[in-house]
């Protein structure tokens, strides 16, 4: 995939102004968010809350171990290699992260096994099948950085909740519930203009398209069936997941557009996986939010991002 070097990267030097993700949606949402801000849109980085890939005791890590658990389970996706071409890599990583954050070496055995299903567990998205076991480290870009205007610091165009919401109401699709851009409209955020920064957790490039991921801890029960896509759906709406990845997917089509000759979304795009850490098995059927928003809505929030006022009255 392209480097994170090369040419024009997704970061770019902030402007004065710049913001955090979190910031749009501080007072957006309340109750059992991600554990790094709850109802905020920051990705799964910070806080993160120990895997339960599977309901059996034997398979999760305890809450009360809290955000440094999550932490350090984050850490460990990024250092190892998904295809263990080196069988005990995942075995010594676990113990060496266990060891640097200070828990006890007795839950090893149970954070490696987890990991290991959340690493074969099958993912689609439109034609695509595989499982992050089948991805090599070349094909993977972790925590990419990016950057997004939010219109010109002139104070004469600024971005609003309701022009975020227009967005989503002239571009519906399955994936998106209806009264989404109700929600968005109350937002409490106030007008911004200036740079959004953030970090996308992982972005690979799998059979020709890109894909991107975000790990989330939230915890929604104590069992699989906590997770099933109903549940998820509530997850992603009450806390503005929706509009945190259509950010990141928005930052990646502009990315792959600079970076790629002939690139072009509707063939060259995967889609979104958001991971519900604590609920996936390695059987399936839980923890997996996927879609693939149409090109339609990210050209023309890309659009907005740039010149919010502007499309607002078009």
């Amino acid at each position: 995939m392209p480097s994170r070097t090369s040419g024009a990267t997704p970061a770019s030097p902030p402007r004065t102004s710049a913001l955090s993700p979190s910031a749009l949606v501080h007072a957006a949402s309340s109750g059992n968010a991600d554990s790094s801000s709850p109802g905020s849109l920051s990705g799964g980085a910070g806080g993160r809350a120990a895997i339960s890939a599977q309901s059996r005791p034997t398979r999760a890590l305890p809450t009360r171990l809290g955000a440094r658990a999550g932490s350090l389970v984050h850490e460990i996706l990024e250092r190892i290699d998904f295809r263990r071409s080196e069988p005990e890599e995942l075995a010594r990583v676990v113990e060496s992260r266990l060891r640097a954050y200070g828990f006890e070496a007795r839950w090893g055995e149970p954070l490696a096994a987890a990991i290991a299903d959340v690493l074969e567990a099958p993912l689609a998205q439109g034609g695509s099948r595989f499982r992050l076991a089948d991805l090599a480290i070349d094909e993977r870009l972790t925590e990419m950085e990016f950057t997004l205007p939010l219109g010109p610091e002139d104070g004469r165009r600024r971005l609003t909740p309701a022009v975020l919401a227009s967005v989503f109401e002239r571009h519906p699709s399955p994936a998106i519930p209806p009264d989404y851009p109700a929600r968005l409209r109350a937002l409490a955020f106030r007008a911004v203009a200036g740079t959004l920064r953030g970090f996308v957790d992982l972005v690979f490039e799998h059979d020709g398209r890109f894909f991107l991921i975000d790990w989330k801890s939230n915890d929604l029960g104590p069992s699989a069936r906590d997770y099933r896509p109903e549940r998820l759906a509530e997850a992603m709406a009450a806390h503005h997941y929706h509009l945190q990845y259509h950010l990141y997917v928005a930052t990646l089509d502009r990315y792959l557009r600079q970076r790629l000759p002939g690139y072009d979304y509707d063939r060259r795009f995967g889609g979104v996986f958001y991971l519900f850490l604590r609920g996936i098995t390695r059987g399936g059927g839980s923890g997996v939010f996927a879609e693939r928003p149409p090109a339609s809505r990210i050209h023309e929030l890309s659009r907005i991002l740039e010149a919010p006022e502007r499309e607002a009255r078009a």
